[in-house]
């Protein structure tokens, strides 16, 4: 518990109710960050042997991946309730090492959108 900021801890109590306007952009960026496979469907279609099981294919490991995302939220709110904030970068206190992975954390957000797009790049070269 070390890491956590004690400046950013809540009462324990349920914070879902009190939602302001300032809450919602963080929840949904992390909602679409979480749920960004829309961007890597051309290229797993471009692998596939059977591209007519894609559809079942992605709703599958959407379900795993939803129930694996509320398990570990359900499990962090059990444990911490209300006292931790949206992101968990932002609960560590302010040192050296957790500005170290927030930088880190960017950069990689940086080179994966590329990535993300380059099915798209391909399927546009081969038509022209």
């Amino acid at each position: 518990m070390a890491l956590l900021n004690p400046a950013s801890s809540r009462a324990w109590k349920c914070r879902w109710r009190n939602w302001t306007a300032d809450d919602y952009p963080m929840f949904f960026g992390i909602t679409i960050f979480s749920f960004s496979m829309h961007g890597v469907i051309l290229g797993i279609e471009d692998g596939m042997t059977h591209k007519e099981q894609l559809p079942r294919t992605c709703n599958i490991c959407a379900v795993i991946v939803t129930s694996i995302y509320c398990l570990f939220g359900a499990v962090g709110y059990a444990g911490y309730h209300g006292a931790v904030d949206q992101s968990i970068v932002s609960n560590l206190t302010r040192s050296i090492p957790v500005q170290f992975v927030e930088v880190l954390l960017c950069i990689s957000m940086f080179f994966s959108v590329p990535l993300f797009a380059f099915p798209v790049f391909e399927v546009i070269e081969a038509a022209y």
